[in-house]
């Protein structure tokens, strides 16, 4: 099956997708990338649908009542590019640790884990776990751990 192609008069309209230090865009013009279209994640946190449903929960309430549609995106590109950002380089982090079999890495880890204790794991999982879906028509959206749009 042949891969499609964008038209030579859209090439220049595609968005390109951000990489791991956060360059590029998930907007340009009246496109936008959502999913793993815009930030692909490693399988280890189990977040890739989960960062999808929110992108479309964000882009859904910035399109609510927006007059101008590339002004809503840039403000979904704004919101939604700290957070999917983050969660991409905590799925990074982990497979690098618990993966690992050299015998060093897995004695530290397994250590340092005994005696940081639940707290380490719940700080994480309250980064993932926090965030609040926007209310239509209403700013700012909180986006959870702080964040403010």
């Amino acid at each position: 099956m042949a891969r499609p192609r964008w038209p030579p008069s859209q090439a220049r309209a595609r968005p390109r997708a951000c990489g791991p230090s956060g360059e590029g865009t998930y907007v340009e013009g009246r496109v936008a990338l959502l999913g793993d279209a815009a930030h692909a994640m490693t399988p280890f946190l189990a977040q890739g649908a989960c960062q999808a449903l929110e992108d479309a929960a964000v882009l859904a309430a910035e399109l609510t009542g927006a007059t101008e549609i590339s002004t809503a995106l840039t403000r979904f590109d704004r919101t939604r590019r700290p957070r999917s950002q983050r969660v991409q380089h905590m799925a990074r982090q982990v497979p690098a640790v618990s993966l690992s079999t050299n015998p060093l890495v897995y004695t530290v880890m397994t250590n340092l884990t005994r005696f940081a204790g639940g707290g380490v794991a719940a700080r994480k999982a309250a980064r993932l776990w926090s965030w609040v879906p926007p209310v239509a028509g209403t700013q700012p959206a909180v986006m959870g751990h702080g964040e403010v749009k």
